[in-house]
């Protein structure tokens, strides 16, 4: 009958722990003109390869150096979730990253009633606890995003294997899992199991960042998450169209992902994120998914030195630097995208002015409806917008949504591109 009693107990404190652990959807905030949104969906399978569970919570990095990927002591924890998805509102304009995340306590049934004395009986329905999960370094990088003032952004439909055996964590999954869950990190596995805690390491068997997927996951987040929130929906709705490539990862210069919303870097920057996209999915095409990163890195150094060494970056308009630009316009236009609408959304005025004397056609749509013009509009970039449409661009073109570059720009708040947009069409 003691032991009886001593399960009962047991099983009766897990029962008492587990609702402190659950996650709670907060509060809605009111979209902020300088803040961004990440959304995001982490699938994990457990060490038993059985079933699986969605993170409700995952936890970001904002970069500030290169050392922050794996080592920052000050986390960003996601701050809605609703069902598998979860998202990061009025995140602050920089590069993220996500390095880990939780499983929330999922109820299991009652048990069958239990005799544990004449006439009495006992049964228990409590909750699984919770589960903390640390990513490898890797998988960090493959993560990683640029975060623009109003800009929504699609951090990947994440699936990963899970691991119990934390000695073998890489240096990455050990600091995040001491500065997410210090308590757990110095725990064995017995104290663990007690607890109700469970720690996991994880590998990415894949994630998808293609734009039939980011569409997929914004369509529903509309329909099923924000739908009673028009600020966040209108947000959603008008976000500028993936460049049609991953992003970029990590690069010695800081450079900006190539076709970033807002992004305004020198060429020199803008190419060697360009030249980091293409590299990244030419590698994960071949197999090569972990690796993509650091090949498209090693590349990308070389044809860098080379482009720097002609001048390129003065004069983009050079015979061999014009060989380099149509290079990576073909690989974009293998993506769905081009070299004129990602220098056009980044405001890289040089290299749209080298496109077009090549002859990129100015209406040209890419993969999502959207023309050179839309999307410099789109991004507030003035001195392209007069380059396009100096160039023959149409301004009553039309998105699939129905919205010409003129509409697009109103909706976004850029007044200097209506008044520009305006006055091109009076002139006409």
């Amino acid at each position: 009958m003691k032991t009886a009693i001593v399960v009962a107990c047991g099983l009766f404190i897990l029962a008492t722990l587990a609702p402190l652990y659950s996650a709670k959807r907060l509060p809605l905030e009111t979209p902020e003109p300088g803040g961004g949104m990440i959304g995001v969906r982490v699938k994990v399978i457990p060490p038993a390869r059985i079933g699986s569970n969605y993170c409700d919570t995952v936890y970001f990095v904002r970069i500030a150096t290169d050392a922050d990927r794996f080592g920052a002591e000050s986390l960003i924890d996601s701050n809605y979730t609703d069902g598998r998805d979860v998202y990061l509102l009025n995140a602050k304009p920089g590069r993220y990253v996500a390095v880990g995340c939780k499983i929330a306590p999922k109820p299991v049934a009652a048990g069958p009633m239990t005799p544990v004395g004449s006439g009495l009986q006992v049964g228990v329905s409590f909750s699984a606890g919770p589960a903390t999960v640390t990513f490898a370094k890797a998988d960090i990088l493959q993560t990683e995003v640029e975060v623009s003032a109003g800009g929504v952004v699609f951090m990947g439909q994440i699936e990963a294997h899970s691991s119990t055996k934390t000695g073998e964590s890489d240096e990455a999954q050990a600091h995040y899992l001491q500065v997410i869950s210090p308590a757990a990190a110095h725990q064995g596995s017995a104290a663990r199991a007690f607890s109700g805690h469970m720690v996991y390491t994880a590998a990415f068997k894949s994630i998808e960042r293609a734009q039939a997927a980011e569409t997929t996951f914004w369509d529903e987040s509309i329909e099923k998450r924000f739908m009673s929130e028009p600020a966040w929906a209108s947000r959603i709705a008008h976000r500028s169209p993936a460049l049609g490539v991953a992003a970029a990862g990590p690069t010695s210069t800081g450079a900006t992902q190539a076709g970033s919303p807002g992004a305004t870097s020198s060429n020199d920057e803008f190419v060697s994120a360009v030249c980091l996209d293409v590299n990244i999915v030419k590698a994960r095409a071949n197999g090569q998914a972990k690796e993509a990163p650091e090949i498209a890195r090693l590349v990308c150094q070389t044809v860098m030195a080379d482009w720097r060494s002609h001048g390129c970056p003065e004069d983009p308009g050079q015979e061999l630097c014009k060989k380099r630009l149509v290079s990576f316009d073909g690989s974009l236009n293998s993506s769905g995208s081009s070299m004129l609408f990602a220098a056009s959304r980044a405001g890289q005025t040089s290299i749209c002015s080298a496109m077009l004397g090549m002859g990129s056609d100015p209406n040209a749509a890419v993969s999502t409806g959207w023309t050179p013009l839309m999307i410099g509009a789109n991004e507030g970039q003035v001195d392209v917008v007069r380059i396009l449409v100096a160039a023959g661009a149409d301004l009553n073109a039309r998105n699939s949504a129905g919205s010409t570059a003129l509409d697009l720009a109103t909706a976004a708040g850029k007044a200097d591109v209506v008044a520009a947009l305006q006055k091109a069409a009076t002139d006409k």
